[in-house]
């Protein structure tokens, strides 16, 4: 395949047009190209490679007029790469306002902004989760704190107190998982389906003060919670066999509990955090760049803006749309099942800003002439 690069340029005043000359500038290999348009108001066709970045610089007099990005294309493909030069009264304006790039973008560029796209929602979801994950456990350790401190004070009893304390850190971890992703409800329902009662805990914490060697090991071969079933399902209990003391010993390990989270959980949640951190620094500089290298900053920061919302967007509305039957149909894979529906989703959103925003271009051109830009 050979890519070539060349511009027409159209400008309404004909005397203008046959005086301009103009300088190629091929940024990617550092090659600069200068020679008069020709009679049809083209440049001369130069070989590039695909991902080359180039520019076309329009004179007249050596004075600049208009700085345009050319698109590299497929040889021969020329009819997207033209230029509108603006003349007021035969004059023509300053360069200034003859910023208008090129509409068509390159397929590397198209990439870009969908990539784009995807890290925003990857972003959002590697870092709304753990912030979420650490509030839950502060507010776990709150709530379990109060609860010993109103014992200390002899203002509730250790079972008044367990099962008040119990109690609220299930509501608080509910709150906690309607604001989660639905990639973080997921993988928490993977944990933990839902919150514990004061029964199992009551058996659980029983059972290890009982054995505490085999509640090691079951704990080990995760597999105390389904004993613990078992036994509340066969009518054993281990709780009501302790004496009062133990008992209470009992309270008092589920208060205690409530404020202590899966330290395994947390450490995830810190490592997932920081790539988000990373993919927050990758979105950014993309966009950086490519609004930096435009010729209309406004307009560029309009497009990556409304990529980067929309991938957000359309990743966390697909993660919303399957995770009901993501859940019943993938098991204990369901949050890779979401998480890789949300980029797919993410990046049919990219697309569609793309195409949108093509769509509306001149609409869009002119809004950022307006007095507040």
């Amino acid at each position: 395949m050979t890519y070539t690069a060349r511009l027409k340029v159209f400008c309404d005043n004909k005397d203008i047009l046959s005086k301009l000359s103009y300088t190629l500038e091929n940024t990617t290999i550092k090659k600069n190209y200068g020679s008069k348009l020709d009679s049809n108001g083209c440049t001369k066709v130069y070989d590039c490679n695909k991902l080359d970045l180039i520019f076309v610089e329009l004179l007249l007099n050596n004075s600049k007029l208009a700085r345009v990005r050319v698109p590299v294309l497929e040889s021969g493909d020329f009819n997207k790469s033209t230029f509108k030069l603006k003349t007021t009264d035969g004059t023509t304006k300053r360069a200034e306002t003859n910023k208008v790039p090129v509409k068509v973008k390159n397929e590397l560029e198209i990439a870009i902004e969908q990539w784009e796209s995807t890290t925003s929602y990857i972003a959002k979801e590697t870092i709304q989760n753990p912030v979420l994950r650490l509030t839950y456990q502060k507010k776990a350790k709150e709530v379990s704190n109060k609860y010993i401190k109103l014992v200390k004070d002899r203002k509730l009893t250790l079972k008044e107190a367990a099962n008040e304390c119990n109690k609220l850190r299930n509501e608080v971890m509910e709150t906690t998982r309607k604001r989660t992703t639905a990639v973080g409800v997921a993988g928490a329902k993977n944990i933990k389906a839902n919150g514990l009662t004061i029964d199992f805990l009551s058996e659980k914490y029983a059972y290890q003060l009982t054995n505490p060697t085999n509640y090691e090991n079951l704990k080990n071969t995760k597999q105390l919670d389904q004993f613990i079933k078992k036994q509340i399902a066969l009518d054993k209990s281990f709780f009501n066999a302790l004496s009062a003391t133990g008992k209470n010993r009992v309270y008092y390990s589920i208060m205690r509990s409530a404020g202590n989270a899966n330290p395994k959980v947390t450490n995830q949640m810190k490592g997932i955090g920081s790539l988000g951190t990373v993919f927050i620094v990758v979105t950014v500089v993309f966009a950086g760049k490519e609004i930096y290298y435009a010729e209309n900053r406004e307009k560029e920061s309009i497009r990556q803006g409304t990529t980067i919302l929309t991938g957000m967007a359309t990743g966390a509305a697909t993660t919303m749309v399957i995770s009901a039957p993501a859940e019943a149909t993938c098991g204990p894979v369901a949050p890779l099942c979401i998480f890789v529906a949300g980029l797919v989703g993410s990046a049919i959103g990219g697309w569609g800003a793309y195409k949108l925003l093509e769509a509306y271009d001149t609409e869009i051109e002119e809004f950022t002439t307006w007095n507040f830009f």
